[in-house]
């Protein structure tokens, strides 16, 4: 993870207790809210976001191409928008056609303890549910080295 530009903790940082309504899933369904218990079992790409950041706006085509190359593996993409509105960011997913669950963080709690060097900011999350990596800013996602890196994380 290092080499493709992520900060890797020495040792793995838990989560704090959280959950964040859903915006949107595949095709526009509502999703149930995102909980830390939701977490286990599966590695997680944590993405922070906004509908009015350029940076990314400029990753998500490579996030959604990331979440379809890591289907059938235990992989899950979790993108938390740090909007006012609900409506702003459904609107936004569904006239860029994203297949990713999208969910909203409206109170900035989560977003103020882990985006709070800037946004975008993604984790990696184990499948212990803990963090073992961080970036802030922009990457291309489904760079075949972080493919392969994310598939073998999730064997």
């Amino acid at each position: 993870l290092g080499k493709a530009g992520f900060h890797v903790f020495r040792t793995p940082v838990a989560l704090e207790n959280f959950t964040v309504p859903s915006v949107a899933g595949t095709g526009g369904t509502e999703l149930p809210a995102l909980k830390l218990a939701n977490l286990a079992g599966k590695v997680t790409f944590l993405n922070f976001w906004a509908t009015w950041c350029p940076p990314c706006k400029q990753e998500m085509p490579s996030i959604n191409r990331l979440s379809e190359l890591m289907k059938g593996t235990d992989f899950q993409v979790a993108a938390i928008s740090v909007d006012d509105k609900a409506k702003t960011v459904r609107d936004f997913i569904a006239k860029e056609k994203y297949t990713y669950p999208v969910y909203i963080d409206t109170t900035g709690q989560l977003a103020s303890i882990y985006a709070a060097q800037g946004i975008p900011t993604t984790y990696i999350i184990d499948k212990s549910g803990k963090i073992i990596a961080g970036a802030v800013g922009a990457r291309e996602y489904d760079d075949p080295e972080i493919v392969a890196i994310m598939k073998d994380l999730a064997k």
